[in-house]
């Protein structure tokens, strides 16, 4: 539907017979004001995605360092009761 009608604006242009707002948005795509928010906006895009990116790997690592204590308390020979007593003495 989009292509179909850039054509159709495209031929108009070509022929001259487009309309004074068609030409006026084209001329807006084309201005540096225009380029500079596109760039912006992908910037911000891209700054969003590695946000969300790096809050993914924080969890990530969160649950590998859970995972890596009780490991070692395993290997120590230490249980989650062990603790308890301990922490009562």
């Amino acid at each position: 539907m989009i292509n179909l009608a850039m054509a159709q604006a495209e031929k108009m242009l070509e022929e001259g017979h487009a309309p004074a707002q068609i030409v006026m948005h084209f001329l807006r795509l084309a201005t540096e004001e225009s380029q500079l928010s596109n760039r912006k906006l992908k910037s911000d895009i891209k700054f969003t995605e590695a946000k969300s990116d790096m809050i993914n790997m924080q969890q990530r690592s969160d649950e590998l360092y859970e995972k890596a204590l009780i490991a070692f308390k395993d290997y120590g020979g230490a249980s989650s009761s062990d603790d308890e007593i301990e922490d009562d003495n």
